[in-house]
């Protein structure tokens, strides 16, 4: 009898470590950009406004709770 196995995504833990990272990249982009050079910069205003987005979804919300519940990885199914 062959064994499958199924790969699991979960996606509460990917939302919370995607709304952790994003204001730590910006952070780092920010530094990059004011000791390494000018260019981080153009990067630094792209998280900034994916930050705001991910802001708006988690906290201004009401609407639509995939969004709320999981901000900027809530966009995704859209995609899908």
């Amino acid at each position: 009898m062959p064994i499958t196995r199924t790969a699991t995504l979960d996606l509460h833990l990917l939302a919370r470590i995607t709304n952790l990272l994003l204001p730590a990249t910006l952070v780092v982009t920010l530094l990059a950009g004011l000791l390494i050079s000018f260019y981080f910069h153009f990067l630094t205003v792209a998280l900034l406004m994916l930050n705001l987005l991910n802001v708006a979804y988690l906290f201004v919300q009401r609407r639509h709770t995939i969004l709320r519940n999981f901000g900027i990885l809530g966009q995704a199914r859209y995609f899908m």
